[in-house]
């Protein structure tokens, strides 16, 4: 659950700048600028960068359901799409994990193929 941590608003002397931070799915995401309603916003004040960390924590909250629906690339710019090659090696290992079913190939070829797309 989110604590005072989970999203941090702290001034960074080197950029004259406010940062926004959090860490996601073990992963550190810093802001210093937000584009809202198309227009390019620089954390220069701590309302504008606390205004962002509201945004940030509220879509981190569970819905009414209780699924945490946040993507940290909606503010990253870097959304996967089905083109990308960590996803179209996604699809291509499960036509292959089928294989296993029908003897087309063997349990331990797959695993070589998942740790390879693991580790490349």
């Amino acid at each position: 659950m989110l604590n005072k941590q989970s999203v941090w608003v702290k001034w960074k002397e080197q950029k004259q700048r406010y940062e926004v931070g959090f860490y996601w799915e073990k992963k550190r995401y810093r802001f210093y600028s937000w584009v809202f309603q198309g227009n390019r916003l620089q954390f220069k004040t701590k309302d504008i960068a606390e205004e962002f960390a509201s945004q940030i924590k509220a879509e981190m909250r569970p819905n009414r359901k209780g699924i945490i629906t946040f993507d940290p690339s909606k503010y990253t710019g870097q959304q996967k799409t089905i083109y990308s090659i960590s996803e179209h090696s996604k699809l291509w290992l499960r036509e292959y994990k089928l294989q296993i079913q029908t003897d087309d190939i063997s349990s331990e070829y797959y695993k070589h193929l998942e740790r390879y797309f693991r580790l490349h």
